[in-house]
């Protein structure tokens, strides 16, 4: 895994173009039956995904994106704590 600056909001930024991305506040309608408070952070296992399973193998970076503010939005809330494993 690796640090992650903050969330790319537009799905239609293709790879390789350039986009905004959200280093902080409210996204809404991202999530799906999501509970308030939940954390999510930078997947391990699949590059650009977020997970609720903080990364926990050897040499692995926790980079914690944020928490869900109810089912649907996501609260975008960087960590500038670097964590290696």
């Amino acid at each position: 895994t690796s640090r992650a600056l903050g969330i790319v909001y537009d799905a239609s930024i293709a790879s390789g173009a350039t986009g905004n991305i959200i280093i902080h506040g409210l996204i809404t309608g991202i999530l799906v039956a999501a509970t308030n408070g939940t954390e999510y952070f930078v997947s391990a296992a699949t590059a650009g995904l977020l997970t609720t399973t903080a990364p926990s193998a050897t040499g692995n970076v926790v980079t914690r994106m944020g928490l869900a503010k109810n089912a649907t939005d996501f609260i975008v809330r960087v960590s500038e704590d670097i964590i290696v494993l």
